[in-house]
């Protein structure tokens, strides 16, 4: 039966070490006036012969379906050999003109390392089809439906299989008045100008991973390129940021960047944010600001708080992957966490290490004397066993001189007015969890450097307990902190931590800057013997805060504000 395709191919993916394939053909029979394509899942583990006998019943219904319905217009009769030879297909394998023996698996034949597809071949109907494995693919991709002047504009929900981000084409397009597009460009992202204000973007990716390349896929925005607001402040920022800063100066960043599931909430409307349009809480409008900020900033290390799980794998990593590693935990009770990002150009991680306060309290040793000072408060246990909180301890080395190694803190600690005592509680395990993570580092690099760095949105000011803990060494049992609740009391309970720590910012007057509330929250601590601050950048000013009531705004992406400092080693 004649098979006519425009491209003769077989297309085999596999996941490594999967269990199944995926395999792909596309076929054309001009006298059943069929055009099909046949997908299947398969295991790896069975037989060509098996593969085969799927093959050939699946076409074989096909046809026969399709047959019944054009027979009479062909004048075909029932159980003619015309009809016979429509239906009856054949399918075989070879390789280098001659039969592959049947018994073989497909991971034997497609699989191996020794696999070379151009010696190989599938026959259907006789007619030869080339096998094609692995091909780089694009599986989804989309770009935004918000797109603004001087912000970037990047594929969204990017997923590219067998292939490099990096080894890709990516070349944009804007549409002009002729319902055509003019090209414009390459690369990953692209910044809109002013002349493209009112037009369309289109991107077309062709994937590859620098041996073979895939099929181009394209996609365009949903709505026409608009005007960003000005000015932007972080802007300003960005003048004191243009250079990276060389080893043994490093920079680092601490950002809560406003969770979605928080800013556009019934409460974000009506208390929180309501001086904010809901446009301008939306994450598709501010993505591009908080991208575009984070890459202005040139940093070596990135610690960001209330990160939607989705932002991080669509946005954050997709974007800051070519110089950037990244790792993030989801707080064990909502689908936000926390974040570390770090040059990898720049950093070798050693180790990463997590700690969920809340479930780790009552079975982690470490954690063993404040446990025994709460266990018996059946109120305040089940309150702090049930918080999601998270904490991480990132271990980086730097790669110019592998002695140095420096220890990540980042964590965001639970937020309720009532809640200084359960702050303070988890500020304390934090402490301990970096404490353990320092000390076996030191053990396992016993001639190394090791400094400590803790960059969090502790949702605590100044003048509370958790700020003595790391700035003094102590948090002793008669703090007012510990009686913020009538019935969780906590007493008898004294904190301490080892280390030597100053907070890179001191104490400004606010980190968070809301209509309601405005105070310090976030803090870049670091090892004061180990480390000290050579720079930090000036925080917004007080007019570029209320220039549009609060934060957030239409110019600023979230309620608080990225903290900035340049820290360098001292000698021993």
């Amino acid at each position: 039966m004649p098979i006519i395709v425009k491209e003769r191919q077989v297309t085999m993916r596999r996941e490594p070490k999967g269990e199944m394939f995926e395999m792909h053909f596309k076929v054309h029979v001009p006298q059943l006036q069929l055009t099909r394509e046949f997908n299947f899942k398969r295991r790896a583990n069975e037989t060509l012969e098996t593969l085969l006998v799927r093959m050939k019943s699946n076409m074989e219904k096909a046809f026969g379906r399709k047959l019944k319905k054009t027979k009479n217009k062909l004048e075909i009769e029932k159980g003619s050999p015309e009809e016979r030879r429509f239906v009856q297909i054949t399918a075989d394998i070879r390789k280098e003109g001659k039969a592959v023996p049947h018994d073989l698996t497909c991971e034997q034949l497609f699989f191996n390392k020794k696999f070379e597809p151009n010696n190989i071949q599938f026959l259907l109907c006789g007619i030869p089809f080339t096998i094609a494995v692995n091909v780089p693919y694009i599986r989804s991709i989309a770009l935004p439906a918000v797109s603004m002047t001087n912000l970037p504009v990047y594929p969204l929900k990017f997923v590219l299989k067998f292939g490099e981000k990096e080894k890709s084409t990516f070349k944009w397009h804007i549409s002009d008045d002729n319902g055509g597009w003019t090209y414009i460009g390459e690369g990953f992202s692209y910044y809109p100008k002013s002349e493209d204000v009112g037009k369309q973007l289109k991107l077309d990716c062709t994937p590859s991973n620098g041996r073979i390349s895939g099929d181009m896929m394209s996609a365009i925005t949903a709505n026409p390129v608009q005007q960003a607001p000005t000015p932007i402040p972080y802007r300003r920022r960005h003048e004191v940021t243009k250079s990276r800063v060389a080893y043994p100066t490093f920079r680092v960043v601490s950002y809560n960047i406003l969770a979605d599931r928080y800013a556009e909430t019934e409460a974000a409307n009506n208390e929180l944010f309501p001086y904010c349009p809901n446009y301008a809480r939306a994450w598709p409008y501010r993505r591009a600001m908080i991208v575009d900020e984070l890459v202005g900033y040139n940093a070596d290390i990135v610690c960001l708080q209330e990160v939607d799980t989705k932002a991080f794998e669509y946005d954050l990593s997709v974007f800051l992957k070519s110089q950037f590693k990244g790792v993030f935990n989801k707080k064990y009770t909502v689908d936000e966490g926390i974040a570390t990002f770090f040059n990898r150009n720049r950093y070798k991680l050693l180790s990463n290490h997590t700690c969920y306060l809340g479930v780790e309290v009552d079975q982690n040793s470490i954690f063993a004397d404040i446990w025994e000072k709460i266990k018996d408060n059946k109120e305040l246990s089940e309150r702090l066993r049930g918080l999601g909180t998270v904490a991480q301890a990132v271990v980086l080395a730097e790669e110019e001189s592998p002695e140095k190694i420096t220890v990540i803190g980042n964590t965001h600690l639970f937020f309720h007015p009532d809640a200084d005592h359960i702050r303070l509680l988890q500020g304390g395990m934090f402490a301990k969890f970096l404490v353990q993570v320092v000390e076996k580092v030191r053990t396992d690099k016993p001639s190394s450097a090791v400094s400590l760095v803790i960059c969090g949105d502790f949702n605590s000011v100044p003048s509370c307990g958790i700020y003595s803990l790391f700035t003094q060494g102590l948090a002793p049992a008669t703090l007012q902190d510990w009686t913020s609740k009538e019935g969780e009391h906590v007493v008898g309970l004294e904190l301490r931590q080892p280390f030597d720590i100053a907070s890179a910012y001191g104490t400004p007057s606010y980190t968070n800057y809301t209509a309601e509330f405005k105070d310090c929250l976030d803090y870049v601590y670091y090892q004061k013997d180990k480390l000290k601050v050579t720079s930090i950048v000036p925080l917004f000013t007080e007019d570029e805060l209320k220039a549009h009531t609060a934060l957030p705004s239409i110019v600023c992406p979230s309620d608080h504000m990225a903290l900035i400092a340049d820290l360098t080693w001292t000698r021993p």
